[in-house]
């Protein structure tokens, strides 16, 4: 009975008793969705325990209400129930700090693993600054817009997986489906009846019903987020842009929620994947350059499909860009992964055969990391669209934060 009595112990760790600190206390949750369990250190480093609390609004205010402290700095990983809890904790610390689950090294790899261990690892490095922040919205319209997209996002990609699993199904009856006109109201009547009679033709028609009531929702739900998008100004300023239409610029919007998170192009890039990734030690390349595989993959498609809705669209100063640089090299596929970073946009060397897909696919983001440049541009500086300004450098106002705006409480300047 002494020996489970001190392995009980062991595995209970410290018990965080009653808290009344002079000095800055570092709080940590580690959040599951039955039970979280909460960690306190001093600023200088002494533990002062923890405690396991059911995961419920009220335990978890009463919990971080009960820390005494003039300066209280709490911190999480980035998860499902992070945005629930920045509402929730926000207003009860000085700073709260969202981190980064990836960069957690020490935690994530550790041999030895407990939620009593993480609490007080996440508190040490809260407190030597070793945290990579996830930026939270602190407004409410904004994360209004948020969940609005991706509730449409969702819903969208739940009726392409239909779409494919249709044609999976029509496979099964010999059936090879070409183009889009499966999916429509009177071109399904032509193909479910190349479909032999019988469980086959019945459970495509079962499958239509599901798919109708998915894009019914779907633009339900997109009505929701253009209601939302009145509110905010940058997404017209948005539209003006050659090919970029109103999914695009609402998607943009309410994915970036704020422009100044980012202080550089760079960061913006790799946010949208389409930074470069060069891992290199002793100045020798571990591998070959790719794109950046974390981030918001849907930017990445936004500015894709802006690129191109602008070379289909009326003449422009994309398109026109585009027929000049494919006049200069010979080929369509340099001609779209060149980068205009001046008025004349340099020429793009011939490919050579070795390694061409990974070539490809780092240049492929070139000229979408500058269509994403633009809208970030425009959204930082107020201004409206300028067609002569595409290819320039920006200006003073695109780069520098107006005086009237403030950091908002509880995040850091920008977001990695």
């Amino acid at each position: 009975s002494k020996g489970r009595g001190r392995r009980a112990r062991h595995r209970q760790g410290t018990l965080l008793g009653e808290v009344n600190e002079t000095g800055r206390v570092y709080l940590s949750f580690d959040v599951h969705a039955a039970t979280c369990v909460l960690g306190a250190m001093r600023e200088d480093g002494t533990w002062l325990g923890e405690a396991r609390l059911p995961t419920e609004a009220a335990a978890l205010q009463k919990a971080v209400a009960g820390i005494k402290s003039p300066d209280i700095w709490l911190t999480f990983e980035e998860g499902g129930m992070s945005l629930w809890l920045c509402d929730l904790l926000r207003p009860l610390v000085q700073r709260l700090l969202v981190c980064d689950p990836r960069e957690n090294a020490s935690i994530a790899r550790s041999a030895k693993k407990r939620d009593e261990w993480d609490v007080r690892e996440l508190c040490r490095l809260f407190r030597l600054g070793e945290l990579k922040e996830v930026w939270h919205s602190t407004d409410p319209a904004r994360n209004a817009l948020l969940l609005a997209a991706e509730t449409y996002l969702q819903l969208r990609k739940e009726a392409t997986r239909l779409k494919s699993v249709l044609k999976a199904w029509y496979r099964r009856g010999g059936v090879m489906v070409r183009g889009s006109t499966a999916y429509s109201g009177k071109g399904r009547k032509n193909w479910l009846e190349l479909l032999p009679s019988g469980p086959l033709r019945e459970g495509a028609r079962l499958q239509y019903t599901v798919l109708d009531a998915l894009e019914q929702q779907r633009d339900k739900a997109w009505q929701q987020v253009a209601a939302r998008g009145r509110d905010f100004p940058e997404i017209a300023r948005f539209m003006a842009s050659p090919g970029i239409g109103p999914v695009g610029a609402h998607l943009f919007s309410a994915l970036i929620g704020d422009p100044w998170r980012f202080t550089t192009r760079q960061q913006l890039w790799r946010y949208c994947k389409l930074g470069i990734t060069d891992r290199t030690s002793d100045g020798k390349p571990l591998g070959y350059e790719r794109l950046e595989r974390h981030g918001q993959g849907e930017l990445k498609a936004v500015s894709y499909h802006a690129w191109k809705g602008a070379i289909v669209a009326k003449d422009n100063e994309i398109k026109r860009w585009y027929e000049a640089s494919l006049a200069r090299t010979g080929s369509a596929r340099h001609a779209r992964l060149n980068c205009p970073r001046s008025a004349q946009a340099p020429q793009l060397p011939a490919a050579s055969s070795g390694g061409c897909y990974q070539e490809a696919a780092v240049a492929a983001g070139r000229s979408q990391r500058k269509i994403i440049e633009l809208m970030w541009t425009l959204w930082r500086s107020g201004q409206d669209y300028d067609p002569q300004r595409f290819a320039g450098p920006p200006s003073a106002a695109e780069t520098t934060k107006p005086a009237t705006a403030t950091p908002e409480p509880n995040t850091l300047p920008a977001a990695a």
